[in-house]
């Protein structure tokens, strides 16, 4: 081998030996924050909410739709509200709602037999994203009713997807109640 081969590969191992050392004083600094950046980026779990989430009493959040006048004339929704009640399985999430009706005092249904009462025909409670998209329904079926001068709370719970639940942002409520005014109690 030639001494000017010789010379040069020695001063390439010099410089690559200085790079190196010089590399490795920033390569630790630069992997240690790495490490510590990745670990503050750590997916945090998804918390539902602890308390109901009150639903607005406009047109946009609650309906009378399937209502007889009778029912709209004497009941009110005092309020409607939804929540996250919590993880049933992998990927699937309990939710519920509660509505609160009230027979307002209203003298037509005063004496005669027995309690007035105004039935309740379906109670449909929907999901809705941010955007106003639907994630989910829930209904209430059934013989239901609220007594003269009472109020009634009206609860279901459902399950939804995980995905769904963390994009729940409001409820609609819809109520089809009263009767047909030649059957009144």
């Amino acid at each position: 081998m030639s001494f000017a081969l010789r010379a040069t590969l020695i001063a390439t191992f010099y410089v690559v030996q200085r790079i190196m050392k010089t590399l490795k004083h920033l390569i630790i600094p630069l992997v240690l924050i790495l490490i510590c950046t990745s670990c503050s980026k750590e997916e945090k779990k998804w918390e539902p909410s602890k308390s109901w989430n009150q639903g607005a009493l406009d047109d946009q959040h609650f309906s009378w739709n399937g209502s007889y006048q009778n029912a709209i004339d004497t009941l009110e929704v005092k309020s409607h509200a939804w929540k996250i009640i919590g993880e049933r399985e992998e990927n699937e999430i309990e939710w519920g709602f509660r509505v609160i009706i009230e027979f307002a005092e209203n003298p037509e249904y005063d004496g005669g037999y027995g309690v007035a009462i105004m039935p309740i025909n379906l109670i449909t409670y929907e999901l809705l994203d941010e955007d106003g998209f639907h994630l989910d329904t829930l209904e209430i079926k059934g013989e239901n009713h609220v007594e003269h001068r009472n109020v009634q709370t009206f609860q279901g719970t459902g399950l939804i997807s995980l995905f769904d639940a963390k994009r729940a942002a409001t409820g609609k409520i819809t109520i089809a109640a009263g009767y047909p005014k030649e059957t009144k109690n």
